[in-house]
């Protein structure tokens, strides 16, 4: 058709849209081009030149095409919507949201236009504009409930969670068996405090779906927090019954007993599920984190030394044992190399600093230790034990001042009875040397 005539519009299109098919762009680049070389003011050229450029990710190009068709046809909306699309991967999200505004200008109705410029002021965290757009292309649309769900989503973002429940109970009086609407609505009676109607809903969700995993994690918070653990203890062991392989209930179940201090019953648990799945880490590392909380340290070191057999660069195992050997003063410079490798897999875990802080404690090195320590807090301003150790650095080094802040600190936010009466004592001897 070309040879025949070499300005047939209509075939340069036609061939340009079989490449685009075969992702051969700049091919199709070249048969819009070449319509444009003698009608320069094709909107259609132009539009799919735009959109191709856009593809390559060559914006300012995409967006020379698009202003020059729109200064030929102002009202082109898909146009519109791309230039705007444009300006929102550039974060030029005042140009983007003009742009789709005089899409509806010229078409008050368009759906995508609205959604947008919702999308933009959810970026921004402007949650109530948002929600303004969404009922606006709510009533453009009833049907869509997928409105109503993001409308829904910012009024559980916003804390408003009446608005929330009602908005997720009205998508589930057409989708009753929507598995991730349950969850939401579980969420958002969770968060306004109705634990026993959020438990209800949240049980309401398909086992075997991907919401249920989120959902048992809640179940079991929810079932803590209201002291109703036994009964969270059977409706585990019922689903184990349904499910025997899936160790992700035992490991649930181990939290439970571990919840109501019965670490027997939750090492027990776990070693079932150690010999459905034998060489999983998250059981090893429950199992030997169980038997440190029972005071076995021998078995719990045991467990974690067999991590490190399946996994030598495993963080969490390195820094148990590096941390355990500090705390009996003993292996102090493998437990530093231990340590430290542990901390190059997670450098911004406060604990694994705290851990190296604490073998310097026990080296005699305060300085470093004080060091490690503090950006240990930094990292995690709420945990006890590293207030406490930040006290015993303080102490070594005779800033008395400090050191008594962070005894106080640590008994502020320390919960267990015993400990507590040994911070008590620490800061009843804490004193001046020679006062």
């Amino acid at each position: 058709m070309h040879r025949l005539n070499p300005e047939d519009t209509e075939a340069y299109l036609h061939l340009a849209a079989i490449y685009v098919s075969q992702k051969k762009y700049q091919n199709a680049l070249q048969a819009y081009t070449k319509i444009l070389s003698y009608d320069d003011d094709n909107v259609m050229a132009l539009y799919y030149a735009g959109r191709l450029h856009g593809e390559l990710k060559d914006f300012e190009q995409a967006k020379t095409y698009f202003e020059k068709l729109l200064q030929i046809k102002p009202n082109f909306e898909l146009a519109l919507l791309d230039l705007g699309t444009l300006y929102e991967i550039e974060g030029r999200f005042d140009r983007a949201r003009e742009s789709y505004e005089k899409v509806l200008e010229v078409n008050p109705e368009n759906k995508k236009a609205y959604a947008r410029i919702a999308a933009i002021y959810v970026r921004q965290k402007e949650y109530d504009r948002a929600i303004f757009e969404f009922e606006k292309l709510s009533d453009i649309d009833r049907g869509d409930l997928s409105v109503r769900e993001n409308i829904g989503l910012l009024h559980l973002e916003k804390g408003q969670y009446e608005d929330a429940i009602r908005e997720f109970n009205m998508v589930l009086a057409s989708r009753l068996k929507d598995n991730r609407i349950r969850l939401y609505l579980g969420l958002a009676l969770q968060e306004k405090g109705e634990t026993n109607r959020a438990i209800e809903e949240l049980w309401k969700i398909d086992p075997k779906s991907e919401e249920f995993k989120t959902a048992l994690r809640n179940l079991m918070a929810l079932y803590i927090k209201s002291g109703q653990i036994d009964e969270a203890i059977t409706k585990v062991r019922s689903l184990i019954a349904q499910e025997k392989t899936n160790t992700d209930l035992y490991m649930i179940l181990s939290s439970l007993y571990e919840e109501k201090e019965d670490y027997e019953g939750a090492i027990k648990t776990l070693e079932e599920a150690g010999s459905i799945e034998p060489n999983r880490i998250e059981v090893l590392y429950q199992i030997g984190t169980l038997y440190e909380k029972k005071g076995d340290n021998g078995a719990a070191l045991k467990y974690m030394e067999e991590i490190i057999k399946l996994d030598p660069e495993n963080p969490n195992a390195l820094n148990f044992i590096g941390y355990s050997w500090a705390e009996r003063g003993i292996k102090l410079d493998k437990a530093e190399e231990m340590v430290r490798k542990a901390l190059e897999k997670k450098p911004d875990d406060g604990f694994i600093r705290d851990s190296l802080g604490w073998v310097y404690y026990n080296k005699g090195e305060y300085v470093k230790a004080l060091s490690e320590l503090q950006k240990a807090q930094e990292a995690v301003p709420d945990d006890p034990v590293i207030a406490e150790h930040l006290a015993d650095v303080y102490l070594k080094l005779l800033d008395y001042e400090r050191a008594t802040e962070f005894f106080q600190k640590s008994l502020q936010l320390e919960k267990k009875e015993d400990r507590k009466k040994i911070l008590e004592e620490k800061l009843k001897n804490l004193q001046p040397k020679g006062k």
